[in-house]
């Protein structure tokens, strides 16, 4: 299932771009096939950023709004880079401002805008020590043999 719609997306950049920038074969309408290859990958493009850290299934079955606006944001630069002359905005630009606040989300800067499922445990990602000194990798000796003790 597409985070977003045709209608979506036309409301974001209204019905009239979306036909200029995906009608192909100049039959007044916009195609089915760009439109739902788009949609592939900016979905593909937002997962990629939260697998591993978001349950997948999860997200797909009840999706937040903020993964719905990254992937609609990511669309409207590929929209702008696919057709420049129909959206006179930067693609590059707009591309790199959903490539960072997913790197946010990636690196635990931000959550997606639940409460509950899907968000990770607040521990994710952390280091765990469990007191063992013979599973430390970091152990400072205090004497290095005879001769190099220092003074008592």
């Amino acid at each position: 299932m597409a985070y977003w719609t045709q209608t979506d997306l036309e409301n974001r950049l209204s019905a009239e771009v979306v036909r200029q920038v995906f009608d192909d074969d100049n039959n007044g309408t916009a195609d089915t096939g760009p439109l739902a290859q788009l949609q592939q990958d900016c979905d593909s493009f937002v997962e990629g950023y939260l697998r591993g850290i978001y349950d997948l299934p999860t997200v797909r079955a009840n999706p937040p709004n903020q993964v719905k606006r990254l992937s609609l944001d990511y669309a409207v630069a590929q929209c702008a880079k696919r057709r420049p002359g129909y959206i006179k905005r930067d693609w590059k630009q707009l591309e790199e401002v959903a490539r960072a606040e997913l790197t946010d989300i990636r690196n635990g800067k931000v959550r997606l805008d639940v409460v509950n499922a899907p968000e990770p445990a607040a521990n994710q990602g952390a280091v765990a020590w469990d007191g063992s000194v013979n599973t430390s990798s970091a152990l400072v000796p205090v004497f290095n043999g005879p001769g190099t003790m220092g003074d008592f």
